[in-house]
């Protein structure tokens, strides 16, 4: 249900228009929310003919590891000196502007790289002469990467954010439409208050509604009739949800 939700729509949109702009795009939001997920399901529509897409994740210790193994991702050698990489990833991707081909590299957990490793960012956006490479950058974390990105150091790099989108939870008809179609194998639908109860206490995350939902339906077995509200605070107290 993830894939069609509204928060997902929006994210596709502004990532589709990303591409075409450049830059870099930062996609935020709570752990569980379904971020990795989004943006892999956006990246296996890519054509990739025309986008290759390099997908990395912290940790990434400095500037030379990654660009290192980004070298390594694009069929090279790596050279040595962070210099040198920069001056080889250059060399790589400065001849597909002329034909329509662009480099997407998505950086997962991004929230955790190094300064130096986004900082160095702005570097793979354009030569030392200023002009553009056909390089996308697409950074992926929770809500503390755009807080990051708020410092003052990190000023440069902000303002390259072309796009910026925030995750959120589904919607109260997205939980009750996720409840029917990720459990419809289960033995027991759940009560109207039930799905009430888990939509707010997991706050519509993805990820702690199925786990709840699982915990509900398993406390639903000891007695007869659907998955009861009663059930659901169980499976809360259960989870140690706060």
């Amino acid at each position: 249900m993830l894939l069609y939700s509204e928060g997902r729509k929006e994210l596709d949109r502004e990532l589709d228009y990303f591409l075409t702009i450049g830059g870099i795009a930062l996609v935020s939001g709570e752990p569980g929310v379904g971020k990795t997920m989004a943006v892999r399901a956006f990246v296996a529509g890519l054509d990739p003919r025309s986008i290759v897409t390099v997908p990395l994740s912290a940790p990434l210790p400095n500037l030379r590891a990654f660009l290192r193994t980004l070298v390594l991702a694009l069929g090279e050698h790596p050279a040595w000196t962070t210099a040198e990489l920069l001056a080889q990833v250059r060399a790589i991707v400065t001849p597909w502007g002329e034909a329509q081909k662009l480099l997407l590299i998505t950086l997962d957990e991004a929230q955790d790289l190094p300064q130096d490793v986004l900082s160095g960012l702005r570097s793979l956006l354009a030569t030392p002469l200023g002009d553009p490479l056909p390089v996308r950058i697409l950074l992926v974390g929770t809500l503390s990467l755009p807080a990051r990105l708020r410092a003052q150091a990190m000023e440069p790099i902000a303002q390259r954010v072309a796009v910026r989108v925030r995750l959120f939870g589904f919607t109260r008809p997205e939980t009750e439409a996720f409840l029917k179609e990720s459990l419809q194998d289960a033995a027991k639908p759940f009560a109207d208050d039930a799905t009430e109860l888990l939509f707010h206490r997991s706050r519509a995350i993805p990820r702690v509604v199925a786990a709840l939902a699982r915990l509900a339906q398993r406390s639903a077995q000891d007695h007869d009739g659907p998955v009861s509200a009663d059930d659901v605070a169980r499976a809360v107290a259960e989870f140690d949800l706060r």
